[in-house]
């Protein structure tokens, strides 16, 4: 082919990928109090919010849609969701997904193209097993619940159980799962530089192994040091399935005269967690840090985070209103909302892996 051929066949494969790419054009809604997450979601992403309306009727009935005009149409576009399942002071867990539900339900009666929830805290996560006689799987029936609606893929951040929440949806819904390890490992390692000290990191339970796994190979890496030199704790503990009273706080691996980083996806009341820096410091060791993505605070957690006296680190996905001022002195906040614009705009565009998005230290490094 000639150059001005070849020039020619560059250009249309140029504007078939342009064709593809913007055929459905995104837009991104922020529902409740996910409002301000969204909107730092929204920044990075260089749109803008497209606002909606929240009524509720006399007797509790909730009305929500998009706006009206051309700024509200979604006819052909690829519509992201943003709201976070916890309960606060203005709506229950409950409110938010039945919210959730009706809106992405009313994207789909009005012919938007594509509908992804963006969940940074995906309720009901623990429920995701028959763990005695009658007991429901509750992550499957909300899963099929939004299905139901419309919903064809779900953004998460963290999500309890991973394998769980990927075998409740079904083969045609695609589900993606951010992870905060990297963002909590760069926190730590930027306080940790310089302390010249030997580091342990301790997973409160056997399933959590995993994500402390991942973690260590994070903060070795940042901190230039062999991740075989972090030692690997972990919790033995026993929950009563009745109660849900925690037994147990013998520490299998190595903690004595270590700084101890203690990992979880959650600090719920708080009782786990403390629970196993008691154990670290009986066996020799000083907790540094207590890393948590989602940081619910429910119950009597002020109580329980009162007795150590260590740094609590969490991610924004749900809001620390919770809190009282004592422990509030200890809190620090990792920003998830550029992790999560870039995991939109991956997939709105169709092209890029979340899972190299995940490996990318670049973000990190910057924090450091």
């Amino acid at each position: 082919m000639s150059p001005d051929q070849v020039r020619r066949v560059d250009l249309e494969a140029a504007v078939q990928e342009c064709m593809v790419r913007y055929r459905h054009p995104l837009k991104l809604f922020g529902l409740s109090s996910s409002t301000e997450y969204a909107k730092q979601v929204a920044d990075h992403l260089g749109v803008e919010l497209v606002p909606h309306t929240e009524t509720t009727f006399e007797d509790g009935e909730f009305y929500i849609k998009s706006c009206d005009g051309s700024i509200g149409n979604v006819r052909g576009h690829n519509v992201f969701v943003i709201s976070s399942l916890y309960s606060d002071d203005r709506d229950s867990v409950n409110d938010k997904f039945m919210k959730l539900a009706i809106f992405c339900g009313s994207l789909r009666q009005a012919s938007a193209h594509s509908i992804t929830a963006v969940i940074p805290h995906w309720a009901y996560a623990r429920q995701d097993q028959k763990d005695k006689s009658r007991a429901p799987v509750t992550t499957k029936i909300c899963a099929k619940m939004l299905e139901a609606v419309g919903v064809e893929r779900f953004l998460f951040m963290d999500v309890h159980n991973l394998a769980a929440a990927q075998n409740a949806f079904a083969m045609t819904t695609n589900m993606d799962n951010l992870e905060c390890k990297n963002l909590h490992a760069a926190w730590c390692a930027k306080e940790l530089r310089g302390l010249h000290r030997k580091l342990a990191v301790l997973s409160p339970d056997s399933g959590g192994l995993k994500r402390a796994k991942k973690f260590r190979a994070t903060l070795a890496h940042l901190l230039g040091v062999s991740e075989y030199e972090i030692e690997l704790a972990v919790l033995d503990k026993i929950r009563d399935p009745h109660t849900g009273r925690i037994d147990g706080g013998r520490i299998i691996g190595d903690v004595k005269d270590r700084l101890v980083v203690a990992l979880d996806d959650m600090i719920s009341t708080g009782g786990t967690i403390v629970r196993g820096c008691e154990a670290v410091e009986r066996h020799g060791g000083e907790v540094f840090a207590i890393c948590a993505t989602h940081a619910l605070f429910a119950g009597n957690a002020n109580e329980n985070l009162a007795r150590v006296d260590a740094r609590i680190v969490v991610a924004d996905t749900v809001s620390p209103f919770r809190l009282n001022e004592e422990n509030r002195m200890k809190l620090h906040i990792v920003n998830t909302s550029k992790m999560m614009a870039d995991a939109i705009r991956r997939i709105h565009h169709g092209t890029g892996s979340i899972s190299a998005l995940l490996e990318n230290l670049d973000n990190v490094y910057e924090q450091l």
